[in-house]
């Protein structure tokens, strides 16, 4: 999504009305209408509501509300995800070649404490502990355990990447008339 035409005044009041929204509809959504599905119906589309909930765009406003939008944690992790790209070369075109589940296995590897990671898991077969029976076959094993915030930041791009790859996937099945793939 280009960020280039966004009206800072349009971005405000959208904002605040999704601020709003939360507010009064906050675990009580006895007002709104029910969707087909059973889902809540909104005032707005999910993508607006992720958007401005997120901040995502905010940041481009020089009229955006005096909160903090993108924590210093969600920098961080699209940082990763920018380095894991440019840095190590996984792609869009790498991460699609991984349809089971091999990104979303490395990010729990990180995102798992330490000392999970050497639990008895012989009756897998997979491997003698956690971590070899969760680590995709051939791949080597990532060095963690040095700096846990590390180790989240970079569990959380992985887990990321795995699901913008799900999403591709699912997409372009769903233009096919087929079920996504795990």
């Amino acid at each position: 999504m280009s960020t280039d035409h966004i009206d800072p005044e349009k971005l405000r009041s959208q904002f605040e009305a999704v601020s709003h929204w939360e507010k009064q509809y906050a675990g009580t959504p006895k007002d709104l209408e029910r969707k087909p599905d059973g889902h809540y119906k909104s005032p707005f589309t999910s993508r607006e509501f992720h958007y401005f909930r997120l901040g995502a765009c905010a940041a481009q406003a020089s009229a955006a509300p005096a909160v903090v939008l993108m924590s210093q944690a969600v920098r961080d992790v699209l940082a990763e995800r920018r380095r894991q790209v440019e840095a190590e070369g996984y792609d869009l075109e790498h991460d699609d070649a991984h349809v089971m589940g091999e990104i979303g296995a490395l990010a729990a590897l990180y995102l798992m404490p330490d000392g999970a990671r050497d639990w008895d898991a012989t009756s897998t077969t997979y491997g003698a502990k956690l971590g070899q029976a969760l680590l995709p076959e051939g791949w080597t094993m990532p060095k963690m355990g040095e700096d846990r915030r590390r180790d989240l930041v970079k569990g959380i791009a992985c887990g990321l990447a795995e699901l913008e790859r799900f999403d591709r996937a699912a997409a372009q099945e769903a233009s096919k008339g087929e079920q996504p793939c795990a």
